[in-house]
């Protein structure tokens, strides 16, 4: 069997999928939506797509990542509210989060980051690692607020029109970047068995 190694690979880690998510603003539109579900629970919406998305990081891959994030997200929106309701004198604990999932995440930044330094293209990095840290915060940006800060860190004035420009530009080819990475390594793998 020939692998063409020039051939696009499906998204099949989680990461990827993750960032497919961001690049064309499926992410933003699932905030959108859970807001709207969940009026009462408007400041919980980002916790709940973050808590999505960590869950989705210690998974291979799903098949459709954006109804996956969404139903997880709207599971613990439901059951926080049903906390609120029937419970709402009572102050909920916070859990601690997971140490290895911390480092984890932590490595896997730190691999974003490295790649994307090397790119030669001042917005479309900047405007990536925005886009990519924010998320990891659990805190999506707005194209406007992108555009506030790219301003603020380029220290030019740039168009809305740009930033979108720029973020798909970025997630396109960081996700172009580890695909080709992850079948490398898997090839690898695969030579060594």
């Amino acid at each position: 069997m020939v692998i063409d190694p020039e051939a696009e690979l499906p998204p099949d880690t989680a990461i990827e999928q993750i960032l497919n998510l961001m690049a064309s603003g499926e992410l933003d539109r699932l905030v959108g939506a859970l807001r709207k579900t969940y009026p009462d629970l408007r400041d919980e919406v980002e916790d709940a797509i973050h808590e999505a998305i960590s869950r989705l990081m210690r998974r291979r891959a799903v098949q459709h990542p954006g109804a996956w994030i969404y139903r997880v997200a709207s599971n613990h929106l439901l059951r926080a509210f049903r906390d609120r309701r029937h419970y709402s004198s009572l102050e909920p604990t916070p859990q601690a989060p997971d140490p290895a999932e911390i480092a984890q995440g932590r490595q896997t930044l730190a691999l974003i980051k490295r790649i994307v330094d090397r790119w030669e293209n001042a917005h479309i990095r900047v405007v990536t690692m925005l886009y990519i840290e924010a998320t990891w915060l659990g805190e999506p940006l707005s194209l406007l607020e992108a555009q506030e800060h790219a301003v603020t860190i380029l220290g030019e004035e740039i168009s809305i029109g740009s930033i979108g420009t720029w973020k798909a530009r970025g997630f396109d080819r960081l996700a172009e970047e580890l695909t080709k990475m992850n079948y490398h390594i898997k090839r690898e793998k695969d030579e060594k068995k």
